[in-house]
């Protein structure tokens, strides 16, 4: 059921970034040794709303390819989103990403959007449920690779021009659970 359910997420997210124009990266220079990053992580954390001081947790998959001192992130994170009107309802948190690895840190940007259920404590990706995809997010993030091969995220994350989003700021910590072999 978990397979069927992550297997409509990925469609929906190819989907949706196949709509979307070429994520901008960062433009530092490298500086050093660049650290091997690519690989699957398991992260949680925390997302807080940067006017109001609300909190709401966050956890799932992020996904790591490197080619040089380039990287590229796409990502499906679940969370509990406040609705118009007040409750909340299962989210996932998709998206990509990109930018440079320099020594040990990541900085680049991301697009992401919230895929809502439509049906109360029904999570979002499961099969023939009705949801409400949201507004388009950009995001500047930042992450370390620790020496024992943990991450720590920092994402700063606004509205695309035009779209309805307060903004929020996303800490996430996590471990790298398969890491990617030269094909």
């Amino acid at each position: 059921m978990r397979t069927l359910a992550f297997a409509l997420t990925l469609g929906l997210v190819l989907t949706q970034i196949a709509c979307q124009s070429e994520v901008d990266v960062a433009s530092a220079p490298p500086t050093g040794q660049i650290a091997d990053i690519a690989g699957t992580y398991e992260v949680s954390g925390l997302t807080v709303v940067t006017t109001t001081g609300d909190e709401r947790q966050i956890s799932g998959t992020m996904i790591l390819a490197q080619e040089g001192d380039r990287y590229s992130a796409t990502f499906n994170l679940g969370t509990m989103y406040p609705i118009k009107g007040g409750g909340v309802v299962k989210a996932e948190v998709i998206g990509r990403g990109g930018g440079r690895v320099t020594d040990s840190a990541l900085l680049g940007n991301a697009r992401t959007q919230i895929v809502a259920s439509t049906v109360p404590g029904i999570d979002p990706g499961f099969a023939f449920i009705k949801r409400d995809i949201g507004t388009s997010i950009v995001s500047s993030t930042s992450a370390i690779i620790q020496p024992d091969g943990s991450i720590t995220v920092e994402i700063a994350n606004q509205p695309e021009e035009g779209a309805e989003y307060i903004p929020t700021h996303t800490t996430l910590n996590g471990i790298r659970v398969a890491k990617e072999t030269a094909r």
